[in-house]
């Protein structure tokens, strides 16, 4: 039986791809600062690649109990399954990955701390200022070859552990 969750996560990883070239065609170009293409796309790409793991997720649930469910971590995906009377392999990697200091761990801290950032906006004051930000650790996260390198990432760990859910 087919999973019906695979199309969806075949889609947003088209979607990465897709604004990973805009971004890489944008920093040629040189038109506009390098500063602001990373944060305004590479904040775009990091949704996307967030939402193609958590779509991953629903895949994998789906693969194992026939039934979907929302997973923001692996960590509620395994608890879903446990459940079930099921294991995974599949999670057992992720698991791993999202505990340690890997590729996942920082797309998923990257994505918190972006959330957080956005709530904690202060109100607008009168006066129209230009901000200006410092580049820290969080918008080295957010450059093109961190991005790539973080998509290269997933959909190898999708394509692999897809070709074993497959085996059995």
């Amino acid at each position: 039986m087919t999973n019906p969750q695979r199309a969806s996560v075949n889609q947003r990883l088209y979607f990465c791809r897709l604004h990973l070239d805009m971004l890489q065609n944008e920093l040629k170009s040189e038109q506009i600062p390098k500063h602001i293409l990373e944060q305004s796309l590479g904040e775009s790409i990091l949704l996307h690649l967030v939402l193609t793991y958590r779509a991953y997720l629903r895949e994998i649930c789906y693969a194992y109990t026939s039934r979907t469910g929302q997973f923001n971590n692996v960590h509620s995906l395994e608890v879903f399954i446990s459940a079930q009377g099921q294991r995974s392999a599949e999670v057992e990697e992720l698991l791993n990955l999202e505990n340690g200091s890997s590729w996942l761990s920082k797309l998923l801290w990257e994505f918190e701390n972006l959330e957080s950032e956005e709530s904690a906006v202060a109100k607008p004051s009168k006066v129209n200022l230009i901000s200006i930000r410092v580049e820290d650790e969080a918008d080295q996260l957010l450059s093109f070859d961190a991005l790539h390198a973080t998509y290269q990432h997933l959909a190898t760990i999708i394509e692999n552990q897809r070709s074993t859910m497959e085996e059995w």
